[in-house]
């Protein structure tokens, strides 16, 4: 099986050269000599192929160095293995040299022009690198959407700083910390918006950190904390689920004294509204994040026989985590399917199914009041609105995995659905009250 690994040539003043060593075929390899080197051999940790961090100055660096010559290796070895791409000195070197000269080149442009401590500098180098390189924890790049957010923290970092000095490294301190909170409550953000903001610059922090570009771990300290609040979000329950799908659209078109459309919005066609509804139901049912769902087509319909029996699924990469996923069709879903010929509805707009989700609901009938929890200017303010009103599209995807937690399923099977990576994460997602859980739990043979 093809593979690549570290390992070191020791030279005869005690320091060592890291190579990279391509295995492939009988007896085949090929050694690429990277431009980094150990001090000491003893600090080559071989059975993790990287050096030991604490041992030498810039260790870290280094090691993100080589997890990007890694991926880079990985992705050749794969078109050789799945397209029988021919793996040759020349290649491997030309590709080697590409990710190194490309990654060099950036960091000393920040380190040369801006004295290696200019925060909101390392910030745009780090949307520009990570948009397209795999991050150390991950191995995979940034998706758009948190791209934006980080772009969104740079921005308010730039307004937090609008005449004043520039913002360094040595700046991120429980001050700085405090100051940006206090700025951010007089401009009115919610609790949970100021910990995203903190949770990016803690990220920018660590990674300039780990390169060596500062010293500076106020940011590391429990008081530099990530601020946030539970969001009063709303789950569909399955019958609510059903009267969404009941809902008759003529007469939601109608919309006799505006209704169900505010006079502000633009009514759509009746197809079209009928196919944001069944995007919005598809999820429910599938529990897929609404960047999955727009990219389903009939390929994605999987038909297999499994003890003797047809079966059919939905099977999809997940495109955050990267993991395939294969989905039981419901008998709802499959109503929905067969609609549009055993396909799936042609394009919406996201945008679209969110703004017209709420009149639907509110057709339906799911008026009740959901209260509100929100803290403005550093205080919390209680407040009632109407459930329809705080539907949107990601309501989908949480019905579907408090709805399967409720019916019984185990949340390691939901969560290789949803992409949760943690229970506690889950736990935190769902939406199951105390009231539902007691129920799941009444049913356990433990209590009978």
């Amino acid at each position: 099986m093809a593979n690549s690994r570290f390992s070191i040539k020791k030279n005869k003043s005690g320091t060592g050269t890291i190579k990279l060593i391509f295995n492939f075929g009988k007896h085949r390899k090929i050694e690429y000599y990277t431009p980094y080197k150990v001090l000491d051999v003893k600090n080559w940790d071989k059975s993790n192929n990287k050096i030991k961090v604490g041992k030498e100055e810039g260790a870290a660096s280094t090691n993100d160095k080589l997890k990007l010559l890694e991926s880079a290796a990985d992705k050749l070895i794969s078109k050789h293995i799945n397209e029988g791409v021919e793996l040759t000195k020349e290649l491997i070197k030309s590709k080697m040299e590409s990710v190194i000269t490309e990654r060099e080149v950036d960091i000393d442009e920040i380190k040369t022009k801006e004295k290696n401590q200019d925060f909101i500098k390392y910030f745009e180098w780090y949307l520009d690198f990570y948009r397209q390189h795999p991050r150390p924890k991950t191995k995979k790049p940034y998706n758009k959407g948190t791209l934006k957010t980080l772009r969104n923290t740079k921005e308010l970092l730039e307004r937090f700083q609008k005449n004043k000095k520039r913002l360094t490294f040595d700046d991120i301190t429980l001050s700085f910390h405090q100051k940006l909170l206090s700025y951010m409550s007089e401009n009115d953000y919610s609790m949970n918006y100021k910990g995203t903001i903190i949770k990016n610059i803690k990220a920018v922090m660590h990674d300039a950190f780990e390169r060596d570009f500062h010293r500076s771990l106020d940011y590391t300290k429990s008081a530099f904390t990530k601020p946030t609040e539970e969001v009063e979000n709303v789950y569909l329950t399955e019958e609510e689920i059903k009267k969404i799908a009941e809902v008759d659209l003529n007469k939601v078109m109608k919309n006799k004294d505006n209704a169900y459309f505010d006079k502000n919005i633009k009514k759509p066609s009746l197809d079209y509204l009928e196919r944001c509804i069944d995007f919005f139901l598809i999820g429910c049912h599938t529990g897929l994040r609404v960047s999955d769902l727009l990219e389903l087509n009939q390929s994605n319909i999987l038909t297999f026989e499994e003890a003797g029996q047809t079966m059919t699924a939905i099977a999809i990469k997940n495109k955050k985590t990267g993991k395939r996923v294969e989905i039981p069709i419901k008998k709802e879903l499959q109503d929905i399917l067969k609609k549009y010929d055993n396909n799936f509805p042609s394009k919406v707009s996201d945008a679209k199914v969110n703004l017209y989700i709420k009149p639907i609901c509110k057709a339906a009938g799911l008026n009740e009041p959901v209260e509100m929890k929100i803290t403005e200017g550093g205080k919390t303010l209680v407040t009632s609105v109407q459930k329809y009103d705080r539907v949107s599209n990601h309501t989908a995807r949480r019905s579907f995995c408090t709805n399967a937690y409720n019916a019984g399923m185990q949340p390691t099977d939901i969560m290789t659905i949803s992409g949760h990576t943690t229970e506690k994460s889950f736990f935190t997602y769902i939406k199951s009250t105390s009231r539902e859980r007691f129920s799941k739990i009444k049913g356990h043979a433990f209590f009978q």
